[in-house]
């Protein structure tokens, strides 16, 4: 559910604010797309921070959970 991957999300310390919604997708009708907002003064680069918040949805929810950021 996409607040089981908001939860998820926002448990990274990285991550002051998050949101998940459904997005539209051909294949699978729809695909859950998260938003987040850096903690300020957060120095780590943005793709590693989403590479960590796509496996750790991943690990908690399921690997077969498809996710976009």
């Amino acid at each position: 559910s996409t607040g089981g991957m908001e939860e998820v999300l926002a448990g990274h310390p990285a991550v002051a604010e998050c949101a998940v919604i459904g997005v539209a997708d051909t294949l699978k009708g729809e695909l859950p797309m998260g938003f987040v907002v850096l903690k300020s003064g957060v120095t780590k680069p943005e793709a590693e921070v989403m590479k960590e918040l796509v496996a750790k949805v991943r690990d908690e929810i399921g690997p077969v959970a498809a996710f976009k950021l």
